[in-house]
């Protein structure tokens, strides 16, 4: 998945790549190019991140804007091989 040059409001995270069946069926090579991100920032809405990638491999977030974000502008968990910048 490619995600590049897009602006994402509104939500309660701005992006999410989630794999529920992983390792079985981990998510592998999510890209994340110049986004701007705006999530919905409020303490009451469970999420907050700009960017949440969980259980993916091999995958980039790269000059990606997060305007606002309640509980972390990039989140990676349970992943392997990712690359910020």
């Amino acid at each position: 998945m490619v995600l590049d040059g897009f602006t994402i409001q509104g939500s309660p995270v701005g992006v999410a790549a989630i794999s529920q069946t992983a390792p079985i069926h981990a998510i592998s090579g999510v890209v994340l190019r110049n986004l701007i991100v705006n999530p919905v920032v409020s303490s009451s809405i469970h999420g907050g991140q700009g960017i949440l990638l969980d259980n993916t491999s091999n995958s980039v977030v790269e000059n990606c804007d997060i305007k606002n974000s309640w509980s972390g502008g990039i989140s990676l968990q349970n992943g392997a091989a990712q690359l910020c910048n």
